[in-house]
């Protein structure tokens, strides 16, 4: 464990271009090969990935309320980053976690939902507005339940306040950004789907690694955020499907 997170704080920046980088060649792959088997229907993708995601939040909660490895884990983590972090590396990280701040992601989101609506598309505006608000609810009911405190930080860099677990920006980014990802593959020709996907995976990606590296958030409150909102967007995204299928365009 002291190995690895000496090495992630010796490594702040390598980390924070690798890893959105590698979530988004992930979602590239996973869109060529479930492209292709999915078809026009991916009911089965959805209540695939929100049963493995619904788990991993799961187990995630539970380890943490139950201390251990993975508590230890979380604050070695947040301790080396204290003492290693530069001051350019939080200056640029402070524009990252911007893009999952709260108040742009529900800019983004009614803007999304007042678009749906004028083109008087009821079902997607409501898959949106329960997508993203019921995100956010579901984040904030769990943050009172489980009321984890954050990490200790000063360097100014974020302002960051309310419990820890699990992360509102990561929850909210891959919410938001997760379903205008899904907009966009039922309006964008099919050769666009893929770097769509990508795109998005780096983005919200980027986003987590922010809240760690900025010690705002320890990695499992991360991690946490990601499951919980993926499993909800995903059951969602299963009730639009089975009442307007996704049509595949050319």
């Amino acid at each position: 464990m002291q190995a690895f997170t000496d090495w992630v704080a010796a490594h702040p920046l390598s980390i924070f271009l690798l890893l959105p980088t590698t979530a988004g060649l992930c979602a590239w792959w996973l869109g060529h090969r479930l492209g292709r088997r999915a078809g026009g229907r991916p009911v089965w993708v959805c209540w695939s990935v929100a049963a493995g995601a619904g788990s991993a939040f799961l187990v995630l909660a539970m380890a943490m309320s139950l201390g251990g490895g993975l508590v230890e884990l979380d604050d070695a983590l947040a301790s080396a980053l204290s003492l290693s972090m530069p001051p350019s590396l939080l200056w640029l990280l402070s524009w990252f976690t911007y893009l999952g701040d709260r108040n742009l992601l529900t800019v983004i989101a009614v803007g999304m939902t007042a678009g749906l609506l004028w083109r008087r598309l009821w079902g997607l505006a409501l898959a949106c507005a329960v997508v993203t608000g019921g995100a956010g609810a579901l984040n904030q009911a769990l943050k009172q339940l489980f009321q984890r405190v954050r990490p200790e930080y000063v360097h100014g860099y974020a302002n960051a306040d309310g419990w820890s677990f699990p992360s509102g920006h990561a929850s909210a980014a891959l919410a938001v950004y997760g379903f205008a990802c899904y907009l966009a593959l039922r309006s964008l020709p099919v050769r666009w789907h893929v770097p769509c996907l990508a795109t998005a995976a780096a983005l919200i990606a980027a986003i987590g690694v922010s809240r760690v590296l900025l010690q705002v958030h320890y990695l499992s409150d991360v991690i946490a955020g990601f499951a919980l909102s993926l499993a909800w967007l995903a059951l969602c995204l299963a009730g639009a499907e089975h009442l307007r299928p996704f049509k595949r365009r050319a």
